[in-house]
């Protein structure tokens, strides 16, 4: 019997963010008889995809956060990896702030050690600042591959000059193309379920967090909608910014054209609902859901500091963050006609974004390294 290769992923918590979102969409796809997922984690609570790793065959376990205090995050991955014999441990970070398990993991004899930045900025403040440029100057001392989700990732996490190198592996954050291929049934049926059956609808997809921009998004729909008096939004995602954003529609008195349909597992059927989506985001580490857009056939309003390999069609809009929401509404406006929504697969899998292709690539990577 073929021994069963266990990969393990340290990540916050396995919710429906981008970084969890590609994981999960690797793991139903990989060949488990092969390889499997097990995921360490250092947030209180339940994931939304616990349940769902379990039943894949997944393990997940717990440290406590270096917010409960840094000695016991080092005590409890120095614990963890002492008592857990794993080839492979890929950590994923948006910066280089903490790159205490990959530590950790490289004191406990881990053969290969993945550090992956998935951002292009961290947490605020000079200690996170320092923190983050110390470590990016000695993370090679104790990591064996440096992955990002795009170039800005990798220039972001591991700096110019080992980026231009090539010393960093770009890993597309990949999507089941399958799932955004858009069909007529599926958006009659989400509009109908949204009542928004004859308004032009705007969406977006996001942790409700500075990021992604929310206010800017309420602004630039205020505007539009004194033009397109049938036009809606939805924000899909959660986050502790939802109350003050839901403040912010009040103010405005547009609470009946806005909804918040907060975490939902039908992101690529709403798609199919969507006329255009609004991606403001105030830096990102590529931008996932703008593939997953792109692939559903929608317009995508990007701010111009989404990274470029998420322009992958003439679909994509790069907008400046310093324009007037006005300016923004008005360029939107030029696609409020409702056109005929084609199948966008060719695009998706020419610039190497179909799940597939990159789960087949990075399961390769796995076994080869659990070969040397």
């Amino acid at each position: 019997m073929i021994e069963i290769l266990r990969i393990l992923h340290v990540v916050n918590k396995m919710d429906r963010g981008g970084i969890e979102t590609l994981l999960m969409s690797i793991y139903r796809n990989i060949d488990r008889t092969k390889v499997q997922f097990d995921f360490l984690v250092s947030k209180h609570g339940e994931g939304e995809y616990d349940k769902e790793i379990l039943r894949l065959g997944g393990k997940i376990y717990r440290v406590r956060s270096r917010r409960e205090g840094f000695l016991k995050n080092k005590l409890d991955l120095n614990q963890f990896f002492r008592e857990n014999d794993y080839q492979i441990v890929h950590v994923h970070v948006s910066s280089m702030t903490n790159i205490q398990s990959i530590k950790s993991a490289k004191k406990n004899k881990v053969n290969t050690r993945i550090i992956h930045c998935h951002n292009t900025q961290g947490p605020k403040g000079l200690m996170h600042e320092f923190m983050h440029r110390y470590n990016r100057l000695i993370i090679d001392k104790y990591c064996t591959y440096k992955f990002a989700c795009s170039t800005d990732a990798a220039v972001w996490g591991f700096g110019k000059k080992k980026t231009s190198n090539k010393r960093v592996n770009i890993f597309n954050n990949a999507i089941n193309t399958t799932d955004f291929i858009y069909k007529d049934e599926v958006r009659k049926e989400k509009r109908k379920e949204l009542g928004v059956e004859d308004g032009f609808l705007i969406g977006h997809v996001g942790r409700f967090v500075e990021q992604k921009n929310h206010g800017f998004i309420i602004k630039i729909f205020n505007e539009l909608i004194k033009i397109e008096k049938k036009a809606k939004l939805i924000l899909v995602g959660v986050g502790r910014l939802e109350e003050d954003i839901k403040k912010q529609i009040e103010v405005l008195g547009i609470e009946k054209s806005v909804l918040m349909l907060g975490s939902r597992s039908d992101v690529n059927e709403l798609m199919q609902a969507m006329d255009i989506f609004l991606f403001p985001s105030l830096f990102e580490g590529l931008g996932i859901v703008a593939i997953e857009a792109q692939a559903a056939d929608l317009h995508v309003f990007a701010s111009d500091v989404v990274p470029n390999e998420a322009n992958i069609s003439e679909l994509f809009h790069s907008l400046s963050l310093n324009d007037e929401p006005h300016k923004w509404a008005e360029e939107i406006l030029k696609y409020s006609k409702i056109k005929a929504r084609i199948d966008r697969t060719d695009d998706i899998i020419k610039n190497n974004y179909d799940i597939k292709a990159n789960t087949e690539w990075i399961t390769n990577f796995y076994l080869d390294c659990a070969k040397n």
